[in-house]
């Protein structure tokens, strides 16, 4: 949804990409990759992103009220990849407990063999 969003807000304002990339200070390959939800901005690029626009991050991301919500009442695991595919879990206390252990597993790992 985010690269959906940004191409959206580009096209609207009349920016080509290169237009769009010369605000950002970055390559108008970047915004081309963010389009075509390749990669993500970072979360600086975002908030700029956001300010030219005049729209929020949550708009960005598409985050909406029942989305907060569900965070404040709930346990949410969200995983964003590097591709863009974005997912999010409601789970219980004790499958959150799990993922966590899970978690811990995986980057001890990773920290002891770098």
């Amino acid at each position: 949804m985010l690269n959906q969003r940004i191409k959206e807000l580009r096209k609207r304002a009349s920016l080509t990409q290169k237009e769009f990339a010369d605000r950002l200070n970055v390559k108008q390959s970047t915004v081309n990759c963010w389009e075509n939800g390749k990669r993500v901005p970072s979360i600086e690029t975002l908030s700029e992103i956001a300010r030219i626009f005049k729209v929020s991050a949550n708009f960005l991301l598409d985050i909406d009220q029942k989305d907060q919500a569900i965070n404040l009442n709930s346990n949410v695991v969200e995983i964003i990849g590097r591709n863009g595919i974005h997912k999010k879990y409601i789970i219980s206390d004790k499958e959150l407990n799990a993922f966590e252990t899970v978690a811990d597993a995986i980057f001890n790992h990773q920290s002891k063999t770098n």
